[in-house]
């Protein structure tokens, strides 16, 4: 009985919390939603999809919190990456590369490669247009050649 009661309410205060950030970051109270971000990592098998990542990185840079950006990013773990669906890794890069953040971009793109994770070719293209514009013609020269090697659409986990 108490283990259901535990996990009816740990659901119950994660959909607030959810609630909750998505109303702060709707009013622009970004360092509130970064607390309750931080809140929502701490519960016990909660995985933080990367679409509230990339909710919370647009209205940053739409508030000139740019130095924050670059702290939010810090605290992607590869494992958000690749649980990531192909989705919520575009729209955080697509979100990065709209605020001009060319190292966080670089730092998710790592994030894939550390997971095993290959870049399909729309991502690539993404990252590659990007980090150009952004002068990180390195990097983006890297996955041109790494998209010589894609097949097929998705990202794929290499050696599965």
């Amino acid at each position: 009985m108490d283990t259901l009661l535990d996990k009816t309410l740990s659901r119950l205060i994660k959909s607030d919390l959810i609630a909750a950030f998505n109303e702060l970051v709707r009013q622009d109270q970004l360092f509130l939603a970064m607390k309750v971000l931080s809140a929502l990592k701490t519960e016990e098998g909660y995985k933080i999809d990367l679409n509230i990542y990339a909710k919370l990185v647009t209205a940053m840079a739409r508030n000139g919190m740019g130095e924050n950006i670059d702290e939010l990013v810090k605290g992607v773990s590869v494992g958000d990456v690749v649980r990531a669906d192909g989705r919520g890794v575009v729209t955080i890069v697509k979100a990065l590369l709209a605020a001009d953040k060319a190292d966080a971009t670089v730092r998710v793109y790592e994030l894939l490669r550390e997971g095993g994770c290959e870049v399909d070719d729309y991502l690539g293209r993404v990252l590659s247009r990007g980090l150009r514009r952004l002068g990180r013609k390195d990097v983006a020269s890297e996955i041109d050649r790494e998209l010589g090697r894609v097949v097929g659409g998705g990202m794929e986990k290499v050696g599965a």
